[in-house]
């Protein structure tokens, strides 16, 4: 989760393949996020790019090391910096 954002019905409806919901982001600032499985957050970090790809540098983790990993806990791929938004 980048950034949450309130956007009217009419706009989530005209929502298509390759359709992009913009954020606003000042260039060359962090771009904080947070990865979560559901409404569990696993890790704190920074968008990035790593080899021409999106990444995200890990910075801390949110849940502790004996517990174990919640179901279905596969990563999403993270979205276009280009789309990404500020701290959640």
């Amino acid at each position: 989760m980048f950034e949450e954002k309130v956007i009217p019905l009419s706009e989530v409806l005209s929502l298509h393949p390759g359709k992009q919901i913009t954020f606003p982001h000042r260039s060359g600032t962090p771009i904080h996020v947070r990865l979560q499985c559901g409404q569990t957050s696993l890790f704190e970090g920074r968008l990035g790019k790593l080899h021409g790809k999106a990444a995200v540098k890990i910075e801390r983790r949110l849940v502790p090391t004996d517990s174990p990993p919640p179901k279905n806990a596969a990563a999403s791929p993270p979205a276009s910096p280009d789309a990404a938004a500020t701290e959640t």
